[in-house]
């Protein structure tokens, strides 16, 4: 016989099913299971009902400011019982009243006058069959997400209304995007410092850390001084760590110092947690953002700030990592039998606005192929290209007449969870420009009735890219401008030179690179090389002994650093941000790897190519 868990008052009291009411006292006691809820006649039959009654009082027999509440207390809590229910009057309840239930922890539920019938007639279905809650919920879930949502604030307001609990999405990268901003500020950590003084600092998104608690040292003289992260010391005199770490010197159990901030000296440490996690930098429940950026999402709850938050991706491919994620904060009532509903009910709304994700994507996809085709035909027909392709063009704002100067972005570095899709439509939106899907990346020029000076474009082009990478960390763009051309066969002819300008600019390892291909002639020559499938094959079959002896790929960018300022090991130890010291080591496990003699130029130049094309997608 299978048992189902009994359903405890607070949680009772979340289904909302009482309007008005009021925890009056005995908030510790919310926790306790109901077994049964009965309408109460008498203050002295309170004795005789069975453990986990709820007992229900009309104003009739016992009004909240009546003397006799304090004995109703005192009998229901020697009879086990899980709560009370009472009408309200005018006048405040008496502290005294309310503390004693504090001090038996049982619930004192202050509503309007309402029949106590109708109350156990709300809440007993629920106690004898408490997987009915969960049925409402997923019932309202359903029925509310039969269609996808319209958009992302449709989907929180929403799931919010189901649930009756605040709700946010953010992103793969945890950054918010809709919803209620608290919830997310729970997950980023900007909650303050708690009432005890002590400092809570949370990390969430590529990797964060959340501790909970602090490091605290207490000194002699009775200041506390606390800190997170650190360890502490006291200020002139004695400091012992309280609870569970001491302070630690080599050969010495105490640290002293003087002055007016706490500093660890050389083999001293001073740790003392008063959390639970001791001697560990990250939380248990720290791996938010590494959760959020995984491959493989699955849905979890996590504890911070002594709140559960329960994280549920949104997947457009099943198999694939999030594209988001709704973040749910959880009631204390919400476990056992209802905790299950309520992750049932968040599911079918990550469904229905993954639908909406997809058919957004699909449309966005179809838009920028049909691009794609329309500008290779004005590419393959530019002498004649036919009354509907202009009439095509001429709907996107493509002018075929006049100067043009096209640009060809493409992504060098990303994230798995970035969507392709969506950064053409953010990209649009920065360049202000239609995006033609094209190769390895997009493709839209700039038209003016007389042959322009192609720097306003290149600093709009960079100040674009700039900003699609601040909402995307780790995304690297980079763009190639094509040279000034007439006409309709103009546009190919600088669509071709902006990929050539793209190839250099993908070589750059800087944020936003934006390269010209008019800007020197010396770059075009590289254009070229970099093109080359078969010299780009020749670079990496040069360099591959520095990949086996160091996958990381340490040498092959200390080596390219070293290069490029002119084999100083100085400036590559600045630019590096390591010691001279260490570039020098590295220089030379790189000569006895790399088959080439640095000091013949031949070999140094092919060498110095050979980095610059190294660690690019070029397919």
């Amino acid at each position: 016989m299978v048992t189902t868990a009994a359903v405890t008052l607070g949680q009772l009291l979340d289904l909302n099913l009482l309007e008005g009411y009021e925890i009056l006292g005995g908030a510790g006691g919310l926790r306790r299971p109901v077994r049964v809820v009965v309408v109460g006649t008498s203050v002295h039959e309170i004795s005789a009902l069975a453990p986990g009654s709820v007992v229900v009082f009309g104003r009739e027999q016992l009004a909240l400011d009546d003397l006799a509440v304090d004995l109703a207390i005192r009998l229901a809590a020697g009879a086990g019982l899980s709560g009370l229910v009472a009408a309200r009057t005018v006048r405040q309840v008496p502290l005294v009243t309310r503390r004693l239930a504090d001090r038996f922890a049982l619930p004192l539920i202050g509503v309007e006058d309402l029949a106590p019938v109708r109350v156990v007639t709300a809440f007993d279905p629920y106690v004898r069959a408490p997987e009915i809650a969960g049925l409402r919920v997923l019932s309202d879930a359903a029925r509310r997400f039969q269609r996808p949502p319209a958009n992302a604030n449709a989907l929180t307001s929403m799931l919010a209304d189901t649930l009756g609990e605040p709700v946010a999405l953010v992103d793969a990268e945890s950054r918010f995007v809709a919803g209620n901003p608290a919830v997310h500020a729970l997950l980023a950590g900007e909650a303050t410092e708690a009432e005890t003084g002590a400092e809570t600092a949370t990390r969430s998104g590529a990797g964060p850390a959340t501790k909970t608690g602090a490091e605290t040292a207490t000194r002699s003289g009775a200041e506390a001084a606390t800190r997170s992260g650190a360890g502490t010391a006291a200020k002139t005199g004695t400091a012992t760590a309280a609870n569970t770490a001491t302070a630690t010197k080599t050969g010495a159990e105490t640290a002293t110092r003087s002055g007016a901030e706490t500093a660890a000296k050389t083999g001293a440490k001073t740790a003392t947690k008063t959390a639970t996690k001791t001697g560990a930098e990250t939380a248990s429940e720290a791996e938010t953002g590494a959760e959020l950026s995984t491959s493989h999402p699955v849905a979890t709850t996590v504890h911070l700030r002594g709140t559960d938050l329960l994280l549920q991706p949104v997947q457009v491919d099943p198999v694939g990592p999030a594209v988001s994620w709704i973040v749910v904060r959880l009631p204390a009532s919400a476990t056992g039998v209802l905790l299950e509903p309520i992750r049932r009910a968040v599911a079918i709304a990550a469904l229905a606005f993954a639908v909406r994700v997809a058919g957004d994507a699909v449309r966005v996809e179809r838009e920028h192929r049909r691009r794609s085709l329309l500008l290779n035909e004005i590419i393959e027909q530019p002498d004649d290209p036919g009354r509907r392709t202009v009439e095509r063009a001429t709907a996107l704002g493509w002018r075929l007449a006049g100067w043009h100067t096209a640009v060809h972005v493409q992504v060098s570095a990303a994230a798995p969870a970035v969507r392709l899709s969506a950064l053409g439509a953010e990209l649009e939106d920065q360049v202000g420009a239609a995006l033609a899907e094209r190769g390895e990346g997009w493709v839209f020029w700039s038209t003016t009735d007389a042959e322009a000076d192609p720097g306003p474009l290149a600093r709009r082009v960079a100040e674009a890219l700039a900003a699609v990478e601040a909402e995307h960390p780790g995304l690297r763009l980079c763009a190639g401008l094509g040279g000034a051309h007439a006409g309709a066969a103009g546009i190919g002819r600088s669509a071709d030179q902006a990929r050539q300008a793209a190839l250099l600019a993908r070589t750059v390892r800087r944020p936003a690179t934006v390269e010209h291909f008019d800007a020197v002639s010396t770059r075009r020559l590289l254009a070229a090389w970099y093109g080359s499938a078969p010299l780009r094959g020749a670079a990496a079959d040069l360099l591959a002994p520095l990949r086996e002896a160091d996958p990381s790929g340490e040498l092959i960018r200390t080596l390219r650093a070293y290069l490029d300022c002119q084999s100083s090991a100085k400036a590559a130890a600045v630019l590096l941000g390591v010691h001279r010291n260490t570039v020098m080591q590295r220089m030379e496990r790189v000569t006895r790897l790399v088959a080439a003699n640095l000091d013949d130029p031949d070999d140094r130049l092919a060498v110095h190519l050979a980095t610059r094309a190294a660690d690019v997608d070029w397919d």
